[in-house]
């Protein structure tokens, strides 16, 4: 049983063995195996040169999947071509011969197949030399851009945030692209609306290139055209129209972000491209109405558009309960209105909506830009400091976090890391003034005023028509002793844009020149602008003083102040600007053991500017602590503060320095 047994498996194996053999014979004749490896090398190579053009062209997005899933079709039917047709010296026919021996010119089949490996070979050398046929800007050179609102060509009012809105998707997506520098919004958008060309906005911003369009609404669709300007020639780069339905405009704006990437020769990674396509939300309602939201959010800085802006974004929110960058814009709404009228009741919702935000989405920079921004406004600066650090880790060019964190350093007294978080926001974006205004008040608290001086003209070069430039240019001039120039920068602050600091520092002017009426009809038009303000309780309350008859009237404003002042403290407890204030007010009132007390709790924070020093004079002059008044206004000349705003105040009238 044993010899059969061996007898029938050595039996079976022969039987198995030719016919096996005959079919890897077959394979081998009919160059299959050649041709699925072929096959096999030339998919994994389209399929890499599909990878790397995808990021230079504005193709769709499933284009790399499409190419794999069409190449994996093909591969089984290169098998069975291979296999059913022959290379004859005739050509390619049919071959029915089965595994009967083929009469094949051997010559013509390798020649065949050396045309073959040499187009392949010429497909990878392109491939490797992709950077000379399609010159690319690499990660360490950068190339500087400025998106220009969209005209409006649309007759009606209720688009016209459209336009900049379009504009600012745009600008955010190609921030995205680390080679790009682009110009901030509110420069590029002044500088348009003052009338200058491509060229000239281009020369300001000191930027290469320039993109512009015009939009058109009809119905439900929009028209839009768009082209990429080069600066230097003043030419038109590329340009193009599209025309598109309202659901359809966050992939319009991705589409050209691709192409601008494309036509400024920029390398895109697979990472960056997916950045590129995320939208901030799906639907085009909501996105609509945080559209409108930002424009108003831009708006001068009144109650009025903060409050219609937080509407827009609460509407925006109800309709896409997870649009994250809905509640950032509800976040710092009620961080604005906080900041113009002292109302605590911002700040609960400040922190709902800022929460709300980080938990939607936590990989958003603004988010946590605007959340840093919250916890400054309450003097939580180790929290701050954290959030303004992710927001740079995600967005290495994020301006609200090098500002803020400049800010945190000041407060701290670290003035050398401060100025140079300050002087990072400034070089960050091509144009961007909000650093350089930031840079220059840093200057004017540190009493350096030439430099803040010569950053406040570069603002001004650069932004013409914002009116905080010119009051806050007054401000130095006025700490120089030049009140003639002080005044004529706040008249022109309140010409361009009437508001609570205009008023405030015109009032100041006719303050220290004695004209005191005149200075309280100033602050009371500032306290209009609003009234929670304690800094403009007291301006009025100081001039109210010296007017005849209005003592009472000053008494009862004093107070007021003081009520104001106490619940800011309430948010913030270590405010030495606030403490100071509030220790002035009390020592008016007579009130010297609540004057001395906010005093001292101000005077053991750290890095309090040359303003509260200032002030410190006056409380010392009106508790009669004349010996006190006169160390500190020694110490402020020999830093450098004006002898001449020293000589115009009333308190030190009968102070010897």
């Amino acid at each position: 049983m044993t010899s059969d047994v061996g007898d029938k498996n050595v039996a079976m194996t022969a039987d198995a063995g030719p016919a096996e053999a005959g079919l890897f014979a077959d394979l081998r004749k009919r160059k299959v195996f050649r041709v699925m490896a072929a096959y096999a090398v030339s998919a994994w190579l389209i399929l890499q040169i599909v990878d790397v053009l995808a990021g230079a062209f504005p193709v769709p997005d499933w284009t790399l999947a499409f190419t794999t899933m069409a190449l994996a079709i093909g591969f089984p039917i290169a098998a069975a071509l291979s296999w059913a047709f022959k290379v004859t010296p005739q050509g390619v026919e049919l071959d029915v011969t089965g595994s009967t021996p083929m009469p094949v010119d051997r010559s013509r089949l390798i020649h065949f197949i050396d045309v073959v490996i040499i187009g392949i070979l010429l497909v990878i050398v392109a491939f490797l030399t992709f950077s000379d046929l399609f010159p690319t800007t690499t990660e360490d050179q950068e190339i500087r851009l400025a998106v220009l609102p969209f005209d409006n060509l649309t007759n009606d009012e209720d688009v016209v945030y459209l336009s900049e809105g379009l504009a600012d998707d745009i600008r955010a997506r190609l921030h995205n692209i680390p080679q790009l520098r682009i110009a901030g919004r509110s420069i590029s958008t002044s500088l348009s609306g003052m009338g200058f060309d491509a060229t000239a906005i281009g020369e300001r911003l000191d930027v290469r290139h320039i993109l512009e369009g015009s939009i058109r609404v009809v119905g439900d669709r929009i028209r839009v055209a768009v082209q990429l300007i080069d600066v230097e020639s003043g030419l038109s780069r590329w340009d193009r129209i599209y025309d598109t339905r309202f659901d359809d405009v966050l992939e319009m704006q991705n589409n050209i972000s691709l192409v601008v990437a494309n036509q400024l020769e920029v390398f895109l990674s697979r990472e960056v491209r997916d950045v590129l396509a995320e939208n901030p939300t799906d639907d085009p309602v909501a996105y609509d109405f945080y559209l409108q939201a930002k424009d108003y959010l831009r708006r001068p800085r009144s109650m009025d558009n903060v409050e219609t802006a937080a509407e827009l974004f609460q509407r925006a929110i109800d309709v896409d309960p997870g649009f994250a960058l809905g509640y950032a814009g509800l976040c710092r709404s009620a961080i604005v209105g906080y900041a113009l009228t002292n109302d605590t009741s911002y700040i609960d919702e400040a922190e709902r909506t800022c929460g709300r935000a980080l938990t939607l989405d936590s990989r958003l920079s603004e988010v946590h830009a605007v959340l840093g921004r919250f916890y400054l406004e309450l003097g939580r600066t180790d929290e701050a400091k954290i959030a303004f650090s992710r927001a740079l880790a995600i967005d290495p060019r994020s301006i609200d976090a090098f500002l803020g964190t400049g800010q945190i350093f000041e407060a701290d007294g670290n003035l050398v890391e401060a100025e140079a978080r300050f002087k990072a926001a400034a070089n960050a974006l091509p144009g961007n003034w909000q650093g350089y205004n930031q840079l220059a008040l840093f200057m004017l608290r540190q009493g350096r005023f030439d430099e803040a001086i010569e950053y406040y003209e570069k603002v001004i070069e650069l932004s013409p028509d914002n009116a905080h430039v010119y009051n806050d240019l007054g401000s130095v001039y006025f700490m120089l002793g030049d009140f003639a120039k002080a005044a004529e920068h706040w008249r022109a602050s309140l010409e361009i844009e009437p508001g609570r600091a205009a008023y405030s520092n015109v009032g100041t002017t006719y303050y220290y020149a004695g004209d005191f009426d005149e200075a309280a009809e100033m602050f009371r038009l500032a306290i209009r602008e609003a009234e929670n303000d304690h800094r403009l309780w007291g301006n009025l309350a100081d001039a109210l003083r010296f007017i005849p008859g209005k003592s009472k009237e000053a008494a009862e404003t004093y107070r007021r102040a003081i009520g104001l002042a106490r619940e800011k403290l309430d948010v913030r407890a270590e405010d030495p600007a606030t403490l100071t204030e509030l220790a002035w007010y009390y020592a008016n009132l007579g009130d010297e053991a609540a004057a001395q007390n906010a005093l001292n709790e101000a005077q053991a924070l750290p890095n309090r500017d040359l303003q509260q020093r200032y002030f410190d004079a006056l409380i010392y002059a009106k508790l009669d602590q004349p010996a006190a008044a006169t160390a500190v206004l020694r110490e402020l000349v020999s830093v450098g503060f004006p002898n001449a705003v020293l000589a115009a105040t009333p308190e030190f009238a009968d102070i010897a320095l």
